[in-house]
């Protein structure tokens, strides 16, 4: 009785840790398939692609509650140099959304120095730091741009 209370009680364990690693696994699947694409992408020209930790962002970005992928390809090491992509302008940021069939499907990118995300009237925003030249400003050196996720569509709101 004692054994079978000690196994019953193993399994319901090893139930509870499976549910609460579970949502690990997702992020892990969906960063591994966005890592994945990259690196057939960058294969093109690359004989050896390495991602740095920073490189993959996961979280929802549209509020849907799927986790969703932003690539920063200044972090992306081809053939050991980093930032092949990049310009002037700066290097390539890649958003890719989660559909609710769970694959990942590309919707956009944007050229610049980097990214934030954060709220602004209830909404989540992605603000990009972007070269001063594609914004309104005179002579400024970087600005940003601030862009929402519709659906699968980046939608810019302004460029400050």
């Amino acid at each position: 009785m004692a054994r079978t209370r000690i196994l019953c009680l193993a399994q319901r364990l090893a139930f509870v840790a499976a549910m609460l690693l579970a949502p690990l696994t997702a992020f892990a699947d969906e960063a591994d398939a966005v890592r994945e694409r990259e690196r057939q992408d960058y294969a093109m020209s690359c004989q050896d692609v390495k991602f740095m930790p920073e490189a993959i962002w996961t979280g929802d970005v549209n509020k849907d509650g799927l986790t969703d992928a932003i690539v920063q390809s200044a972090s992306v090491a081809c053939d050991n140099s980093f930032g092949v992509d990049c310009t002037a302008l700066g290097c390539p940021i890649r958003i890719y959304i989660q559909t609710d069939d769970g694959r990942m499907a590309y919707i956009g990118q944007v050229r610049g120095f980097g990214y934030e995300i954060s709220y602004r009237y209830g909404i989540r925003i992605l603000e990009f730091r972007i070269a001063g030249n594609r914004c309104q400003k005179v002579n400024a050196a970087k600005c940003v741009m601030v862009v929402r996720v519709d659906g699968r569509k980046l939608v810019t709101l302004s460029t400050e």
